[in-house]
């Protein structure tokens, strides 16, 4: 049997605790978020139902945290996402796609989510094995409740198609690598 080879190797990213986005797809997913919390500060898993938003469903990600957040499980991995990163995350921790320092980032940016009210943007460049050609995209990660209010589950959605802005573009002049990023004081 083959093995599973992680293909997200390189992300420089600005990240960044913040209402304010640009692309269709993310404000759509917030939107969605912020009609269903009701008066909680967050939605319960329950609350969510994809289909509400079938029209960006392919472009979410939600991931269940393990152990704390030492490690999250992906409950739900859109299709759209398996041709922009190259593989199909449904049913896999972070450490099964993606290399330490990865998986570490990642954790981190599901991390801000779950302990802040705000959600968190992320604009940036991924640069994919199969391919010469970086791919740009925004990002946003939101917390989810369990049925006992705790914020233990992340949503994302990811807009593949989106064009960094001028100001994004700033941010990526230099070349980051994934031990780079850039994360506000929270």
């Amino acid at each position: 049997m083959k093995s599973f080879q992680p293909h997200a190797t390189v992300s420089r990213s600005r990240v960044e605790l913040t209402a304010d986005f640009n692309s269709p797809v993310t404000n759509r997913v917030l939107e969605y978020w912020n009609s269903v919390r009701g008066t909680r500060p967050r939605p319960r898993l329950r609350d969510i139902d994809l289909m509400d938003i079938y029209e960006v469903a392919p472009t979410v990600i939600i991931r269940d945290m393990i152990d704390g957040g030492e490690e999250f499980l992906c409950r739900y991995w859109g299709t759209e996402l398996v041709q922009f990163f190259g593989f199909d995350g449904t049913g896999k921790l972070l450490a099964d796609c993606y290399s330490p320092a990865s998986a570490a980032v990642l954790r981190r940016r599901m991390m801000m989510a779950i302990e802040n009210d705000l959600p968190v943007r992320v604009a940036g460049v991924t640069d994919l094995v199969d391919t010469d050609m970086p791919r740009t995209y925004e990002g946003i990660w939101l917390a989810i409740l369990d049925e006992d209010d705790a914020a233990v589950h992340a949503l994302a959605a990811f807009d593949t198609g989106y064009g960094l802005t001028p100001a994004d573009e700033a941010r990526h002049a230099e070349a980051e690598n994934v031990d780079a990023i850039e994360y506000p004081d929270t």
